[in-house]
């Protein structure tokens, strides 16, 4: 049944946050969703949920932000967290050159998994730490790494001092509206992404 143009929709999508550990996605989240930044966040065990509401043009928008382990050892066990995903963050640490290089790894499984019609999902490529003096990659090696690799765009934050968090995210929720993918995401990711918490946590642990 279509929904009548004056009343209110609420959208959910969701968005898994990707990049090695720790480039600062979990403070990243903390600091989006909460205004908050503590420093001394927890690894990321295997997947952590957290929701932000937005409200636009009268709707509202719910961000199920899904940050996923960095750890090699779990990672690859946690891409059924990919499914259902409408896009994706991906962070790298502007200090940690291995972090800048693995971006495309991410990219690359990201996309390998999780498509819309064929079509490579939106996803955002977040520089981390710009607070900090040291530079692991130039300006124009991170233009070239977000063009070859189809990200929407990139910028540059710093998840401490709270410089350009929440503006990072507007493109990435203007292309979730406009492309309006994966609404039904809230009853699936609860359905079928639950069961597997446990153990991915014993795993991870172990």
């Amino acid at each position: 049944m279509a929904v009548p143009e004056d009343k209110e929709r609420e959208r959910v999508y969701k968005v898994v946050l990707l990049g090695n550990s720790p480039v600062g996605k979990t403070s990243f989240v903390e600091r989006y969703v909460n205004n908050r930044f503590s420093g001394t966040n927890r690894a990321t065990i295997a997947v952590d949920r957290t929701v932000k509401v937005l409200q636009r043009n009268g709707d509202t928008i719910k961000l199920e932000l899904w940050d996923i382990t960095g750890r090699d050892r779990v990672a690859q066990f946690s891409r059924v967290y990919y499914k259902g995903a409408a896009g994706c963050i991906i962070m790298f640490d502007l200090t940690d050159r291995r972090s800048f290089e693995d971006v495309q790894k991410w990219k690359l499984d990201f996309d390998s998994i999780v498509r819309n019609r064929g079509k490579n999902l939106p996803c955002l490529l977040l520089a981390n730490k710009s607070d900090l003096g040291q530079r692991c990659a130039t300006i124009d090696e991170i233009n070239a790494m977000s063009k070859d690799n189809g990200f929407s765009n990139w910028t540059a934050i710093s998840v401490k001092e709270n410089k350009l968090v929440s503006r990072s995210m507007d493109p990435l929720v203007d292309i979730l509206i406009a492309e309006d993918v994966g609404n039904d995401v809230e009853e699936r990711s609860n359905n079928e992404c639950d069961g597997l918490w446990l153990e991915l946590k014993q795993f991870a642990v172990a």
